[in-house]
């Protein structure tokens, strides 16, 4: 090559690279308008009920945005309203809102910023989108029979291979929170794995979950699994997390048993799904390597780590080399003094049981630095310890673990925990459905609680208030309600139920809390509204007012 063709080239690569840090200079002096938050109210709406959809807009770029900035709302693909936001300086954030009736089934509410026009020139013209997914219910009745019926729940079997941690407890836990919501007495996971340690049943049969279910006077247990729990990232990574495009699918089923037979009544599934185009999200990848060079899975009693900065949660492992049994972990100080009991798990011979301590003691307080004691308890004395630091340097540090522990205030944050939300929605009303439908030995209590009747005027209970403000009663088509009855809310002392059949025995009447109006009956149970204002309760009694 020549000298002159060796300059020419150099010339014409300073040029390339003037001209490339002039476009680069160029557009970092753009402002960038990201949608970022999008929020409904209610979260969960009901059919009909009016849904408040708001979003915040942010200008993450380096330059004013002047003039209005177009946002549209869209459900299902479809334009529902384009509001208008003024100039937003960068790093300003304005917010706009719209109003939508909510309609049966899964929809995706998502915001535009700046479409389609696109008249405002941005660093980025493909980050002015973001949608959300929500699930309505289609209109229905409170099942009369899951009121007063006697659920208890038992750990989900994880198959889902996912890493995260607490998945089968942390899903049991919430489907029994919603199956309480409805009306049931819900034996919670932990009330169920109290009996099967104190009468040494087996948890990991279908066997020892029934009788201990039996053992609490339930009606019907529910088993089941986590099938699955998929997470795609495309993210630009730093450390442990990533500011990250997500999209998670859960999938989870469920089988409820009749207690007195021990069959299965039926079987259940539901999915759960949630996106987001931005947003704080753990970097699963490398926290589970992580986890997996330190898991504490490696033989005895093991913390994942030597030591621990204030507040971050310590996970202990043991892994059992003697026959199958339950175990119990207690922290203690150094000094001996008892700090917390982490709860019983029965640990088969070759496998791992873990526990998770999140420094708190048992009055709830975060623990002071020191260092600690992890005692392992089989029922009759202490079979293994260890000892671990948590240390006062670093000051406040960021909780990895519990960013990937079921349950935990930053996992209900991500896409994962949104679709895991979603996913025990869907499968709750599954088995409303189905005990509704099912045919099953109820333990005193044959059929829905019955009316009792004080003349001509039949009298109820309240069984429900549901999310869009209807009010169920316990007394139907079958006690003569017709839909335009007015029924008188009444303030009780003395109340006597009948603890066969649940009907009312007899009640002192002190007054009148309110009237409701009867909108919808069917053959045990009729929805009303309020006539005027007051605080109706589940269990207060209502009774007709003859026209």
């Amino acid at each position: 090559m020549t000298d002159g063709l060796i300059e020419k080239t150099r010339i014409i690569a300073v040029f390339a690279l003037l001209l490339f840090t002039a476009l680069m200079a160029s557009a970092s002096g753009l402002p960038d308008l990201v949608v970022a938050q999008i929020d409904i109210h209610p979260p969960q709406p009901a059919v009909g009920s009016v849904v408040s959809i708001s979003a915040i807009i942010e200008n993450a770029g380096e330059s004013e945005v002047e003039g209005e900035i177009f946002v549209r709302f869209n459900v299902d693909g479809e334009e529902l309203n384009t509001s208008l936001i003024p100039d937003l300086q960068p790093g300003q954030t304005g917010t706009v809102a719209t109003a939508w009736i909510a309609e049966s089934g899964s929809h995706t509410i998502s915001v535009e910023v700046d479409q389609p026009y696109q008249r405002i020139s941005e660093v980025d013209e493909t980050n002015n989108s973001a949608s959300i997914t929500v699930f309505v219910p289609a209109a229905g009745i409170v099942p009369a029979r899951i009121t007063g019926l006697r659920i208890a729940v038992a750990r989900f079997e994880d198959r889902s291979r996912s890493g995260f941690v607490n998945v089968g407890e942390g899903i049991a836990d919430k489907l029994a929170d919603r199956l309480s919501e409805s009306g049931a007495r819900v034996f919670n996971r932990s009330e169920l794995e109290e009996v099967m340690q104190g009468h040494g049943l087996d948890p990991l049969s279908a066997e020892g979950i029934t009788e201990a279910a039996a053992l609490l006077g339930a009606e019907v247990v529910i088993t089941g699994t986590v099938d699955d729990i998929g997470l795609k990232q495309a993210a630009i990574r730093i450390a442990f997390f990533s500011f990250t495009s997500a999209s998670a699918d859960v999938a989870i089923s469920a089988e409820p048993i009749a207690v007195d037979s021990g069959e299965p009544l039926f079987s259940v599934s539901a999915e759960g799904h949630d996106e987001g185009t931005s947003g704080f999200t753990v970097d699963i990848g490398n926290l589970l390597s992580l986890s997996t060079s330190s898991t504490p899975c490696r033989g005895g009693l093991r913390t994942d780590r030597p030591w621990y900065h204030v507040g971050e949660t310590i996970s202990i492992g043991y892994l059992n080399p003697s026959p199958p049994g339950w175990y119990s972990l207690e922290i203690h100080s150094s000094t001996g003094t008892f700090v917390r009991w982490l709860g019983w798990k029965y640990i088969d011979t070759g496998s791992c049981g873990r526990w998770l301590w999140d420094q708190k003691d048992s009055t709830r307080i975060q623990v002071a630095p020191a260092v600690y004691i992890a005692k392992l308890w089989d029922g009759t004395s202490y079979v293994a310890s260890i000892t671990f630091q948590v240390r006062p340097d670093g000051g406040t540090s960021v909780d990895l673990l519990a960013n990937i522990t079921v349950g935990s205030d930053p996992f209900e944050g991500t896409v994962v925990g949104a679709a895991v939300n979603q996913a025990v929605d869907r499968l709750a009303r599954e088995i409303i459905s189905g005990i509704e439908e099912a045919t099953i030995p109820l333990r005193g209590a044959e059929a829905a609680p019955a009316p009792s009747l004080t003349g001509e005027h039949p009298e109820g209970q309240i069984a429900a208030i549901l999310p869009d403000g209807r009010i169920a009663i316990n007394i139907g088509a079958a006690t003569g309600v017709a839909i335009g009855d007015r029924f008188e809310v009444i303030e009780t002392e003395n109340l006597v139920i009948d603890p066969e059949t649940l009907s009312i025995i007899s009640y002192d009447a002190v007054g009148v809390e309110g009237e409701i109006l009867i909108v919808e009956v069917h053959d045990n149970v009729s929805y009303a509204v309020k006539m005027g204002e007051f605080t109706p309760a589940v269990g207060d009694v209502v009774r007709s007012i003859e026209p």
